[in-house]
């Protein structure tokens, strides 16, 4: 009876203390300047109960050494709410990163006590609301990150107090409504994602104004027109990098951009534009990134792109681009990257790529190209990486193409290739990914790989095939470890090795 009353005992005191006591165990490491907690196993459920610290401190350090605190891919547990003993226990903590943590609250409580903070990171969580000044003590916060929650509104409250917040990322909320003047006083943010929200109905087209130095706006879905946006971002002449996908432009003014003179980058993928008026980028001269990716652009001219002699990136896939003409490219001498993917591009013409020494990823997958004309890719001498998939290519020789000594990646999957020249893949001699599967030749080799006399197959794929016995070099498609001539050697060494012992039990 005594033991069993000792048990009972025993389990009330542990549920007892269960619920009276937070426990969460920590590996402490130093990287670098920093002393971090990662937090590797927690449960938290109220911010009232007190959290109790399980884990020893490296030598000769203690809780007032800790400056980041952050989970990672091995934490088990559950934290559902931000504890303000965090701060409380690491007085000069400066970094918060907890993500993907389903944390759904942030009480009045959570930050009081945040005087060195400088990062707040809870990225994909499942935060509902911010309560309004909930990080007025967290004066010297300058990155604040929130994409991935529930948020809906944003009140003239919710930042109040971030006077020295350079970074703000609320990407991908459920915000239906933002007020007039949220970031009042947030007047040294440079960089701010307000991306996707949910259903966006209420806001101040002149919300932004106080943001002078901001150098980075992102306002993705945002079911805006380009009226919408020449109000937004009139003024703002400090911006470098504007994103504007997934809105309603079918009609844009490239002319409107020429106020932000040190824009480097432009998004506007995922819209509805049809039209590239001439020379209406001539004043973005310091541009370095273009994205018009998913339009209805149909023609590019010689004078598409000019003014953009420093753009290093372009993007224009997903289009219906069917004409290029001669001289499209010839003023962006200094592109390192194009992608003209997912267009109906049939034939690509003489002297498209002049001028681009520099070109070192070529994109041109989804089209229907039939031929490569002579010498078409030979001005692209710096070239690292081609990619002419899905097109109605019949076939591969030097001539189109001359010797690339840089060219790593060579992409010519699902196409019609009937034939390439023999001594195509010399021209490559650092190539290190061929995917050139998908073809007629090339599949009609894989399905008679077993066939001992491989050169008769090859012939049907390369130009000028001397029937000889087939090798591994570099410039040959190689054999198998199951392919003809092994098979036939392994076959006769299994029927040598079946005799010897037949022969070797007739003689016992």
């Amino acid at each position: 009876m005594r033991n069993l009353i000792g048990i009972a005992v025993s389990l009330i005191s542990l549920v007892f203390t269960q619920i009276h006591t937070q426990n969460v165990i920590c590996d402490f490491e130093t990287i670098e300047n920093d002393y971090i907690c990662t937090i590797v196993s927690a449960n938290i459920t109220s911010d009232t109960i007190p959290l109790e610290f399980l884990s020893q401190h490296l030598d000769g350090r203690n809780d007032s050494h800790v400056t980041v605190v952050k989970t990672n891919s091995s934490f088990s547990g559950r934290i559902s709410i931000y504890h303000p003993q965090f701060t409380q226990q690491f007085p000069n903590l400066q970094v918060i990163d907890l993500q993907r943590l389903r944390i759904m609250d942030l009480s009045n409580s959570s930050f009081q006590q945040c005087d060195e903070l400088r990062k707040i990171n809870l990225h994909f969580n499942e935060l509902n609301y911010l309560q309004d000044n909930l990080f007025d003590n967290c004066i010297k916060l300058v990155k604040l990150i929130l994409s991935n929650n529930h948020i809906q509104v944003l009140t003239d409250a919710t930042f109040y107090g971030l006077h020295d917040l350079e970074v703000m990322n609320i990407n991908l909320n459920l915000i239906h409504t933002i007020s007039d003047n949220v970031f009042r006083n947030n007047r040294k943010l440079k960089e701010l994602h307000l991306g996707n929200p949910w259903n966006l109905y209420q806001y101040n087209p002149r919300m932004l104004e106080y943001l002078q130095e901001l150098e980075v706006i992102e306002l993705s879905d945002w079911h805006i027109n380009f009226n919408d946006t020449e109000i937004i971002l009139n003024g703002l002449t400090n911006l470098r990098e504007i994103i504007l996908r997934k809105n309603y432009y079918d009609y844009l003014n490239f002319e409107f951009f020429s106020q932000f003179e040190n824009l480097m980058v432009l998004d506007l993928n995922d819209n509805s534009l049809r039209d590239i008026v001439d020379y209406s980028m001539q004043n973005l001269t310091n541009l370095k990134e273009l994205y018009i990716q998913g339009s209805f652009i149909q023609t590019l001219t010689e004078n598409t792109f000019t003014g953009l002699d420093n753009l290093e990136i372009l993007w224009l896939g997903y289009n219906n681009i069917d004409t290029i003409l001669e001289n499209t490219f010839s003023n962006l001498k200094n592109l390192k990257e194009l992608s003209l993917i997912f267009n109906k591009i049939d034939v690509l013409q003489d002297g498209i790529f002049q001028n681009q020494q520099n070109l070192q990823r070529l994109h041109l997958g989804v089209n229907m190209i039939t031929d490569l004309r002579p010498g078409v890719f030979e001005p692209l001498t710096s070239l690292e990486s081609i990619n002419i998939y899905n097109n109605n290519i019949k076939s591969l020789n030097t001539n189109a193409f001359g010797k690339h000594e840089h060219l790593t990646e060579f992409t010519a999957s699902w196409n019609e290739i009937y034939e390439i020249e023999r001594n195509f893949f010399e021209n490559f001699p650092n190539l290190q990914l061929l995917v050139i599967s998908k073809n007629i030749c090339i599949d009609k080799i894989i399905e008679n790989f077993q066939n001992v006399n491989v050169s008769k197959i090859l012939a049907k794929c390369f130009e000028n095939w001397v029937n000889q016995r087939t090798t591994t070099s570099s410039t040959e498609f190689p054999t198998t470890t199951d392919g003809g001539d092994n098979g036939s050697i392994l076959t006769y060494s299994i029927l040598l090795i079946i005799s010897l012992i037949f022969a070797v039990f007739i003689v016992q």
